[in-house]
């Protein structure tokens, strides 16, 4: 886990944090965006450039990556709960879905839990956006050791087996 307040701390104060394992992704799809002269792949690009990428491996709580579910307020309306997805792509739940390829996505990615960031809309509109909370952190989940023994799994004596689930089986 790395500490966030040291991180920001000296030259890079104040820039954004990107997970090491998102960076090829994001740079994919700047790459792809600035080739059609898009105005999203400049200001990925631009934030890809003063952020602190984070070593392999390396978390911190509260920070929106790719497949973070992020709450957030936009413009002081009511929260709503969004996942950071890489671009349109297909996901379980659509309307969810927060693509780093628009002006929040592009706002909200690198931002930690509390921070606050200017979005500026593709007519020109800018808005405040507040990162409330990032209530899923992917790279957590991935690096979370696997209970090893009953006392790790919480006590837990109970394991499912593919026969005692299957139909008839037990009554």
């Amino acid at each position: 886990m790395v500490d966030a307040a040291r991180a920001r701390r000296g030259p890079r104060a104040g820039a954004p944090f990107v997970a090491s394992d998102d960076l090829w992704t994001l740079e994919a799809i700047a790459r792809s965006r600035l080739e059609s002269d898009d105005p999203i792949g400049r200001a990925l690009a631009e934030k890809l450039e003063r952020c602190v990428i984070l070593p392999p491996g390396a978390i911190i709580s509260g920070l929106a990556t790719l497949s973070s579910r992020v709450v957030l307020s936009l413009g002081g309306r009511a929260a709503q709960a969004r996942v950071l997805v890489g671009t349109e792509e297909k996901h379980a739940f659509p309307k969810s879905a927060l693509p780093v390829a628009t002006p929040l996505g592009v706002a909200v990615l690198g931002l930690m839990a509390g921070s606050k960031a200017v979005v500026r809309h593709n007519d020109g509109r800018t808005e405040e956006v507040q990162v409330l909370s990032v209530a899923h952190l992917p790279q957590a989940v991935r690096r979370a050791p696997v209970p090893r023994t009953r006392a790790e799994r919480g006590g837990a004596d109970r394991l499912a087996t593919v026969g005692a689930l299957s139909p008839g089986h037990g009554q």
